[in-house]
């Protein structure tokens, strides 16, 4: 079941190489999703060579949610081109590494996969999908599936609210049997891979930067 996961998580190189073909010709606001994806990859990599060294890789995919999390606050703050929030993406960031290292490092060994920290920032990237999209909605460009954002937005709704319950479900090992987690645990296989396929659209829907003319009077 590992290696199932190891193997389909690398869907991921399917946006990190579309992201890096484009990468001098998208839109700067979306180089922090490109960054994700290539973290995806890195931690992905590293995650492997882990598990493979010490037979555990905890750790390596601790310190990624707080690097996952951080980017998606990122790419949010950059898609709001008014500044209105920008603020709030700053204190969010702020909340969030506090809560990475109050689950981590106070109340919790790094050593050990901590739910906590999990279940709450995926709950903030629910609300900031579920913020663009209605901004969307607003703009009238709801229906224009080759939206990259929405792309990506729908994306993280896909993934983070099956991991918010995927995580509180492995709160109490009695709330469910072995064979249970086991299914939820290949369902989460299966939304990874099509989280990566959704992202790697998204790449391709990526609008290109605005080129600028000067003129010379």
């Amino acid at each position: 079941m590992y290696y199932t996961a190891v193997i389909v998580g690398y869907t991921n190189l399917i946006a990190a190489f579309i992201g890096l073909k484009r990468f001098r010709v998208i839109h700067y606001a979306y180089r922090p999703f490109l960054y994700l994806v290539w973290a995806g990859v890195l931690f992905d990599s590293l995650s492997y060579i882990s598990n493979a060294n010490s037979g555990s890789n905890t750790v390596v995919m601790n310190v990624y949610t707080l690097v996952e999390s951080l980017f998606v606050i990122w790419l949010f703050k950059t898609w709001d081109v008014t500044h209105a929030r920008k603020k709030f993406y700053r204190h969010l960031a702020v909340v969030t590494l506090i809560l990475w290292c109050t689950d981590n490092l106070l109340l919790y060994n790094i050593n050990h996969f901590n739910a906590l920290f999990r279940i709450c920032y995926s709950f903030i990237i629910i609300y900031l999908a579920l913020h663009e999209i209605n901004g969307l909605l607003l703009e009238n460009r709801i229906r224009e599936w080759q939206n990259a954002r929405l792309l990506v937005c729908c994306a993280f709704l896909l993934y983070f609210t099956y991991k918010a319950l995927f995580e509180l479900f492995y709160l109490d090992d009695h709330i469910l049997d072995d064979r249970h987690k086991i299914y939820l645990f290949y369902i989460m296989i299966c939304i990874n891979a099509l989280t990566n396929l959704i992202y790697a659209a998204a790449m391709l829907c990526i609008p290109k930067k605005q080129k600028f003319i000067t003129c010379h009077w």
